[in-house]
């Protein structure tokens, strides 16, 4: 029975040995003694951009029961913006047990063991991404300034971040270890998506536990080969430099492209809408144009009818001083007809009816009445009494008393104005009348007694 009980522990031992260590890495360590104090080491210069700096750590090996010492080293990154969260002791349930690193984008809980070198027990303050590139901060990280350009400098990051360890403790928690509770962000960075360590990680782990050198019970918990001398990574990293460059250089190619792209795509966008502004500029314009032709139009018509109105305006101003001259002319000829009628005809009047009157009546009576008287007077009476009467009383009844009746009175009567009728009516009555009163009456008298003479007739 003892036998088949060493046979098989010499079996698991076997099977142990077989297991690769990164599977080692995700079991469960847990030891019952404390690892050493961390050694001091001094950093290798950054020789490459965008390459990430890993602490050494103390490990432990079952098979030896011992601690031994994995070298820091500078490694790249698995992805942009990757950041390490390196390994630490913890103490739980009386042991110490161990904790692997792993890749996030932020800096999760290390039990608060001041790594160095930006690990100053919280997060990491050595640098931080910006975009595809990795800035290093100077004031704790030491780089290849003549190879890498993208640095700063910032001590007070440095200050904050860093908690106090000068027995320089490997553990977190337990007699004498670090006493620092995880913070929020810690806390967050737990939660976050994680990245086991690489190929070249668990080679380096493991090429240090294949060194005698490297445990503790041979270096006394000081070893010699603290720091790698070069960085982890590919044999050929030129090529993955290349390949690197190349797929940047064909990014930028495509972002150039995207961009001429737009900036054509612009340039179409800007040139259709200068032609629609041109459009809408020769519109406006054609529109301007033709509101000044309408108000041109407009302006003629207004003038036009302006014009006639002023033209019909004048005429009937015109017209109207016509008919006011008209009206006027009549009025005229009535005060000048009758003053001259009134001035030219008594003067004839009186002219010619006397020298008729006295032609022709006095002729009769004082010729005609006495040879009747004497010799014979039925004969004068029958020749010379009716050619008196037919010759006498017709004339002045036909050509002197209507012509002042017809001419003279009803001028005044039209005109009705005092002016005339005051120099109208008298002239007449004192010029026209009296001549015909003392002269045709006298003429008329011998007619009233010739009366007896028709009586005479009979007795023959």
């Amino acid at each position: 029975m003892q036998m088949f009980r060493h046979a098989r522990w010499l079996m698991l031992a076997l099977l142990l040995a077989l297991i690769p260590a990164s599977i080692h890495a995700q079991v469960v360590i847990s030891v019952g003694f404390a690892p050493p104090e961390m050694p001091s080491y001094e950093q290798p210069y950054c020789p490459e951009p965008n390459m990430m700096w890993m602490p050494g750590y103390w490990a432990y090996d079952q098979d030896q029961g011992d601690y031994y010492w994995v070298p820091g080293a500078w490694v790249e990154a698995p992805y942009d913006g990757a950041l390490w969260t390196p390994p630490y002791w913890g103490w739980y349930g009386g042991h110490y047990r161990f904790y692997n690193g792993y890749w996030g984008s932020h800096v999760g809980y290390y039990g608060g063991v001041d790594y160095g070198y930006g690990y100053g027990g919280i997060g990491y303050s050595g640098g931080e991404w910006q975009g595809n590139n990795f800035r290093y901060n100077t004031a704790i990280t030491r780089v290849d300034q003549n190879r890498i350009h993208s640095t700063y400098s910032d001590r007070t990051v440095v200050a904050n971040n860093t908690i106090a360890n000068n027995n320089r403790v490997a553990y977190s928690g337990g007699p004498g270890g670090i006493q620092h509770t995880a913070q929020a962000s810690e806390q967050l960075a737990a939660r976050d998506k994680h990245t086991a360590p690489t190929s070249f990680q668990t080679q380096h782990a493991t090429a240090a536990r294949s060194d005698k050198t490297s445990f503790a019970k041979a270096n006394g918990g000081h070893p010699q080969n603290v720091v790698a001398a070069k960085p982890l990574g590919p044999v050929n990293r030129t090529s993955a430099q290349q390949q690197k460059a190349q797929t940047q250089q064909h990014q930028q190619a495509q972002q150039q492209q995207t961009k001429q792209q737009q900036a054509q795509t612009q340039q179409h966008q800007q040139a259709q809408q200068q032609q629609a502004q041109t459009k809408q500029h020769q519109q406006a314009q054609q529109q301007q144009a033709q509101t000044q032709q309408r108000r041109k139009a407009q302006q003629q018509q207004a003038q036009t009818q302006q014009h006639q109105q002023a033209q019909q305006q004048q005429a009937q101003t015109q017209q109207r001083q016509k008919a006011q001259q008209q009206q006027a002319r009549p009025a005229q000829q009535q005060q000048a007809r009758p003053a001259q009628q009134q001035q030219a005809r008594p003067a004839q009047q009186q002219q010619a009816r006397p020298a008729q009157q006295q032609q022709a009546r006095p002729a009769p009576q004082q010729q005609s009445r006495p040879a009747p008287q004497q010799q014979a007077r039925p004969a004068p009476q029958q020749q010379s009494r009716p050619a008196q009467q037919q010759q006498a009383r017709p004339a002045p009844q036909q050509q002197s008393r209507p012509a002042p009746q017809q001419q003279a009175r009803p001028a005044p009567q039209q005109q009705a104005r005092p002016a005339p009728q005051q120099q109208a009516r008298p002239a007449p009555q004192q010029q026209a009348r009296p001549a015909p009163q003392q002269q045709a009456r006298p003429a008329a008298q011998p007619q009233q007694h010739a009366a007896p003479a028709p009586k005479n007739e009979p007795k023959h």
